[in-house]
């Protein structure tokens, strides 16, 4: 019987202690589900860079917490532990850190709390908590770490337009130079009028939800690591020909780790300059259409508009200077055609439009300059402008058209006197005697010689008389 009594007084006894100890997972104000860890900032961190996880309690708590583990890639056979927090004032945080050393490489997970049946904390009542480990099997956010990937070195890299011509029309690139790409890894670029500092690539996630070229799209395109090209669609070749500057921020993909990193930010893409005279747009006036087409980058899959201005050249000097093929001659022309008088203005739509010549006064062989620019739409693209001298051809058989002097149809048909007649200002306009220069000189002399020749002969006969 007392042996029984004992036995019950002992299991009361224990009874009240379990009472009186409360551990995380038993307090609703401290149950597990309630931590809250914090895992380091998204992104990808090398050797000797720190790295800190925060727990986060509901309530003030200090004592000594266990050591925490964690471990890179998918396995946890090798896990890293974490020192031990100490908590000597009430907190709501406990923050581990470690530092990324060789041999840390892919993404980080999250592990357990080591042994924590050896340790108590307390709250500000002093009531007593065992530890058990949080219920967390991954973090909310991705570490990744790289310190065995070689990534490609851009610091000198170039990124630059680059035209071909594809034998109708020229074919704009974009290629990446001084660089050593790795044909292994995937490039991705981000195709911005800004410069970006903060684009960041947290994991893949930022690059396969978020890849495209319309929208709200932040990686555009790709990079081609054999040809080192980067892929234009038709919405980054529009984007190219929008007037503001071009930055290229790109993405390297480590393919055996699946680790993104953004190797070059937002670099300025060097623009081609423009190409010479006549050969920026081209255009056709036929009788019964009109056709344009541009050399330059202009967005081939929006419908753009041609402005054009439609003028008689009246200056010989400059038709001879034209024919001759001065080096300056275009730039005059292109002076010319912006203050002459003109015979038609318009717009057209680039490509094939309407026949704008039937309606000209154009006379047959005569030159006409024609200044084409394309319509930048509210400074919304790069500007575009072009000039060409051309020759009507005009006659019951085949209308009106005009021919440029790039084209096999035109001629010049002034010849070496007449230009000179018409541009030598020595010529009176009223009068077959010179009013200027040598020739003035000499009729004046002539004239002088004759008077004196006279005065002379009639000086002659009147002394011969007198003899």
């Amino acid at each position: 019987m007392k042996k029984t009594i004992k036995i019950l007084i002992m299991m009361l006894i224990t009874l009240i202690a379990l009472l009186n100890v409360k551990t995380f997972a038993a307090d609703d104000k401290l149950a597990i589900q309630s931590v809250e860890i914090t895992a380091p900032e998204d992104g990808v961190y090398g050797i000797g860079q720190e790295i800190t996880i925060t727990f986060t309690f509901n309530k003030p708590i200090k004592g000594t917490l266990p050591k925490y583990s964690i471990y890179f890639n998918t396995s946890s056979s090798e896990t890293i532990e974490l020192n031990e927090v100490v908590l000597t004032n009430f907190s709501t945080e406990a923050v581990y850190k470690y530092t990324i050393k060789s041999g840390d490489n892919g993404e980080l997970k999250p592990g357990n709390f080591v042994n924590p049946s050896n340790y108590q904390i307390e709250d500000e009542n002093g009531t007593k908590y065992y530890l058990s480990s949080p219920l967390i099997t991954k973090f909310t956010t991705k570490i990744l770490a790289d310190t065995t990937i070689k990534w490609t070195d851009f610091e000198k890299a170039e990124v630059k337009m680059e035209s071909e011509d594809s034998g109708n029309y020229n074919v704009f690139n974009v290629k990446v130079q001084n660089c050593n790409l790795n044909s292994n890894n995937s490039y991705y670029v981000h195709l911005s009028h800004k410069v970006e500092e903060n684009v960041k690539v947290k994991n893949m996630d930022d690059i396969y939800n978020n890849f495209g070229s319309e929208g709200n799209k932040i990686w555009q395109t790709t990079l081609n690591p054999l040809n080192y090209n980067v892929n234009l669609n038709s919405e980054c070749r529009n984007f190219l020909a929008e007037a503001e500057d071009v930055y290229a921020t790109i993405c390297e993909v480590d393919n055996t780790t699946n680790t993104p990193r953004i190797v070059l930010n937002a670099k300025k893409i060097e623009r081609l300059s423009h190409l010479p005279l006549t050969q920026r747009i081209g255009a056709f006036f036929f009788n019964d259409y009109t056709s344009t087409f541009c050399w330059e980058p202009h967005g081939e899959e929006i419908e753009r508009k041609v402005n054009y201005k439609i003028g008689k050249v009246t200056d010989v000097a400059l038709l001879q200077s034209l024919k001759n093929g001065d080096a300056n001659a275009l730039t005059k022309l292109m002076e010319y055609a912006k203050k002459a008088d003109t015979i038609g203005t318009g717009t057209l739509k680039l490509g094939e439009d309407k026949a704008i010549t039937d309606k000209l006064d154009l006379v047959d062989d005569e030159y006409y300059y024609v200044y084409l620019e394309i319509d930048t739409e509210n400074g919304k693209y790069r500007e575009i402008e072009d000039v060409s001298l051309y020759q009507a051809l005009v006659s019951d058989s085949v209308g009106k058209n005009l021919y440029s002097m790039v084209d096999k149809n035109f001629h010049w048909n002034i010849s070496e006197e007449a230009i000179s007649q018409k541009e030598d200002p020595t010529i009176a306009k009223s009068s077959k005697l010179p009013n200027t220069g040598i020739s003035l000189v000499v009729v004046i002399t002539a004239l002088g010689f004759s008077i004196v020749s006279i005065i002379l002969f009639k000086k002659y006969k009147f002394y011969k008389k007198i003899k």
